[in-house]
């Protein structure tokens, strides 16, 4: 038995109606076909008929409608002499067999004697999973497929534990094989050029394993690596010893274990990582140790996201227990105040904490400056270690003390503030070194700000980018709008400009603006990177008020720049959009946009879930369903019970809040059946007392992964 993580055959979005049952047989022509087959009759087959190629590529499936269980799968076909056609068996797109139909005893016509049976045994199935046949026919073999038959199995067996020496790995990127007395096999790979390294190992048996990652871990330097699964984080660490040795020996030789992975042949196993300091981030081997898995078998094992948010002024994260039941529990951050950026600074999957706040030092003077004068403020950053299930390690705290010059322009009536000043938007890693850095606008100066992250130096603040802003508040986002890359800023301008403007990175930091949208006078909110086409660059999304309320698509043309037209969901003076969230809902490429609490009074519109979404030729955007039992703000889209699709969270609506009579505020979990069709599932935290800390930007609700997929010995 051969396996293949994906198929040799390019078939597009296969949906078949047919259904498989969990016991007994279900003839081929029974099946949904997709491409290339049509039913023949033959008095040699089962039933009197057949299944037989029309095209070089044929596909047929159904649906199990079985009882989740192991089950042995055996194909009846038709290996005739006068070819060797080629066949694939797939669960759910993924190949779980492929081989050839290569007798030479059958003859070469069909008769009883061509005959035959392949058997794939061990396949876990649930309810609703698609099993599909995809071949090509060789010569005068047409592919002549007979039946399915589906019986009870077990269990694959346990496969056998071997250690793959790092040197016998694909080096995909920076590394080098280095010979090394104290490493196993006498070689190791060591990160040697580039930002990055990365290898990667293709398993050759499924099963469940613990994976022990042998590295060095130095003591002249901080490393980092991940393991990744199929692209996906599995585990990760910093190397952070100190007790070892500034060299690589035995002294220095170090493991990292993640517990409990199933693992299928053909998937990759990557190591990922980066050198630091005098440690170059050196991998020696990886253990694949056969251990017996959990009582509910094998399957891919899906990262569920976490919720962070504030309630009552206390800080809470919960845990996702995968099929989206949460667990709170308090955490500290012991810095009240500040912008708290929720980011994977040390690449182990968790995500960590940057604290920023910034803070004048000289006052800046109102309006009729004579000329520009150089203003001093403070840069505080305190980075918070995620240590699992919830718990944090405070690094020391750095403060800095920058200058930005303030032109004669920017109206500043009671002379400005800090926010005018320095206002802190996000955090990342801007420029693909592997570390964060922060991003800021300023009104003051004009320009978008960036403090990059120099590690034990600091944050250096780079040259100021220019940027027409807007007074009144501009915050922004980060995410790579021209596919580079390197992470491009979207700011949200104030009064003035009134819109979105997209700055593009060019690498090194420094912004140039690619094109703006200001389709209102009076402001925007609600902005969001997505991919709202489905064309596989970033759009954005927003929500303008006032003059030219709707809410508006800046559609990228690849570059950044945005298309001549702006598509539109035309709202009037008096609409209440709320909160909303956008993504890709359903089976087809482009993304919906999720608005829950809309209504507009002018217009008679009552409140409800509204799912909205562009138009055929990308004109416009048009309402394609509306519930009126779901109504509140959308506050964070993923996926939370572990499924496969998106789904989001939702709070009550901002203007329902009487402070007289607050109804109950509660972040609820709307689950998404995979085609944008949306259930309530009720609560998932308890009720926010204080209505102090209910506003658009609270319950401030994080989403990601705060523990590790698998455990990590």
């Amino acid at each position: 038995m051969s396996y293949s993580a994906s198929s040799m055959f390019d078939f597009p979005n296969f949906s078949p109606t047919a259904g498989i049952p969990g016991a007994g047989r279900i003839e081929a022509e029974a099946l949904t076909i997709g491409a290339g087959f049509r039913a023949a009759s033959n008095p040699h087959a089962s039933g009197g008929r057949y299944l037989e190629a029309t095209a070089p590529a044929s596909q047929a499936g159904g649906l199990f409608t079985g009882a989740t269980g192991w089950y042995d799968l055996t194909l009846g076909y038709f290996d005739e002499s006068d070819g060797v056609s080629h066949m694939e068996i797939l669960v759910n797109g993924r190949v779980v067999d492929a081989f050839d139909w290569d007798s030479t005893a059958g003859g070469g016509i069909v008769t009883a004697a061509a005959r035959a049976e392949h058997t794939v045994a061990g396949l876990l199935l649930a309810p609703g999973d698609v099993l599909d046949l995809r071949g090509a026919a060789e010569g005068g073999e047409p592919l002549r497929t007979d039946y399915l038959e589906i019986s009870a199995g077990s269990a694959p067996h346990v496969p056998e534990s071997l250690r793959v020496e790092a040197e016998d790995f694909e080096i995909t990127a920076g590394f080098s094989v280095v010979r090394n007395g104290a490493a196993s096999g006498g070689f190791m790979l060591q990160h040697s050029q580039g930002s990055t390294a990365s290898a990667r190992h293709t398993v050759a048996q499924a099963g469940w394993f613990d994976l022990t990652v042998g590295y060095f871990d130095e003591t002249d330097g901080v490393s980092r690596m991940e393991v990744l699964i199929n692209g996906d984080h599995a585990f990760g660490t910093a190397f952070d010893s100190t007790q070892g040795s500034a060299i690589a020996n035995r002294a220095s030789a170090a493991t990292l274990t993640g517990t409990q992975v199933w693992l299928e042949a053909g998937d990759t196993i990557e190591i990922t990582g980066a050198g630091d300091g005098g440690e170059p981030f050196r991998v020696d081997y990886l253990d694949l140790v056969a251990v017996e898995g959990p009582d509910d078998g094998p399957g891919p094992v899906a990262r569920s996201l976490d919720l962070r948010y504030g309630r009552d002024g206390v800080a809470y994260i919960a845990l996702n227990d995968g099929a989206g039941g949460f667990t709170e529990q308090p955490y500290t951050l012991p810095d009240a105040r500040g912008y708290r950026y929720a980011r994977d600074y040390d690449g182990d999957g968790r995500l960590d904490f940057l604290v920023a706040w910034a803070t004048l030092l000289t006052p800046i003077e109102g309006n009729d400056r004579p000329a520009p004068v150089d203003i001093d403020f403070e840069l505080t950053t305190t980075f918070y270690h995620n240590d699992g299930g919830g718990l944090f390690s405070k690094e020391d705290p750095r403060s800095e003390v920058f200058t930005i010059t303030v032109g004669t322009y920017p109206y500043f009536e009671n002379g400005g503030t800090i926010s005018e000043l320095v206002q802190l938007i996000d955090a990342d890693d801007l420029d693909g070194d592997g570390d964060i850095d922060i991003v800021a606008t300023s009104y003051g100066s004009e320009s978008l700000l960036v403090f990059e992250n120099r590690g034990e130096q600091g944050f250096e603040l780079l040259p100021p980018s220019p940027a027409y802003l807007g007074y009144n508040g501009n915050p922004g986002q980060i995410g790579d709008m021209n596919g580079d890359g390197f992470l491009d800023v979207v700011i949200s301008a104030g009064n003035e400009v009134s819109g979105v403007v997209v700055m593009l990175n060019d690498g090194t930091n420094h912004f140039t603006r690619a094109g703006a949208l200001s389709p209102s006078d009076d402001g925007s909110t609600n902005e969001i990177i997505v991919d709202m086409d489905g064309d596989g660059d970033n759009d954005v999304l927003m929500q303008a008020v006032s003059d030219g309320a709707g809410v508006y698509v800046y559609l990228n043309d690849g570059t950044g720049r945005r298309m001549a037209e702006a598509p539109a969901y035309p709202l009037s003076y008096d609409n209440y959009v709320g909160r909303m969230v956008a993504g890709n809902f359903d089976s087809d490429p482009e993304a919906e946009i999720i608005m829950p609490g809309f209504v507009d009074a002018r217009e008679g519109i009552e409140p409800g879930l509204r799912v909205v979404s562009l138009n055929a030729d990308r004109s416009a955007l048009e309402l394609e369903s509306f519930d009126p039992g779901i109504v509140g703000e959308a506050v964070a889209v993923g996926d939370f019970d572990g499924d496969g699709d998106l789904d989001f969270l939702l709070v009550p609506r901002l203007e329902d809040l009487d402070p007289d009579d607050p109804i109950p505020v509660q972040v609820s979990l709307i689950l998404n059946d995979g085609e944008g069709n949306f259930t309530n599932a009720g609560p998932v935290t308890p009720v926010f007392e204080d209505e102090r800390y209910y506003t658009y930007s609270n319950p401030a609700v994080t989403v990601g992964y705060f523990d590790d997929p698998f455990p990590v010995a």
